[in-house]
């Protein structure tokens, strides 16, 4: 059984000032392809969407110019550093949410 209870401890909820979608950015070029278009739908779809690399623009991941849709800000809040999922040592936070399909995928797992 897991001793602690919380993944997140808590500071404050707001979004930063430098956290936002780029409203000109589409992905490869093609004029539909906006951030609200690549995020709509399922949150697995979200999150494959989110980590495609774009070729036009250097090959970064959509989450870089999607930072609200793709859910990528800096949180106002911190993870619990002691915090084991199922009690592995490896199942922290971290580990847990290292890209957003792992964080769509754990994040609605429940800790027995």
């Amino acid at each position: 059984r897991n001793k602690f209870k919380s993944n997140t401890i808590v500071l404050k909820n707001s979004r930063p000032a430098n956290c936002y979608d780029n409203k000109k950015y589409r992905y490869n070029g093609n004029n539909k392809n906006s951030c609200a278009f690549l995020t709509k739908g399922p949150q697995s779809k979200r999150a494959r969407n989110c980590m495609k690399k774009d070729p036009k623009r250097n090959f970064k991941q959509v989450q870089f110019f999607c930072k609200v849709s793709c859910d990528n800000c800096p949180a106002k809040c911190r993870d619990n550093t002691n915090y084991r999922f199922n009690g592995i040592s490896k199942n922290t936070c971290g580990f847990l949410t290292k890209s957003p399909l792992a964080k769509a995928r754990n994040c609605k797992r429940k800790d027995p």
